[in-house]
């Protein structure tokens, strides 16, 4: 479940991102800001 949430919200940051000219969307982004995200998120709710 995190992975999936995680995943969706980080191609959403990354699109809104993108759409305003700060980074570009790729996949490499989107699987980064992922593993990001679920860390934090598993560092949080421990």
């Amino acid at each position: 479940m995190n992975l999936v949430l995680s995943a969706l919200f980080a191609s959403a940051v990354v699109w809104g991102l993108d759409y305003i000219g700060i980074l570009s969307f790729t996949v490499e982004l989107v699987v980064a800001a992922t593993a990001v995200l679920m860390v934090l998120t598993y560092l949080v709710i421990r």
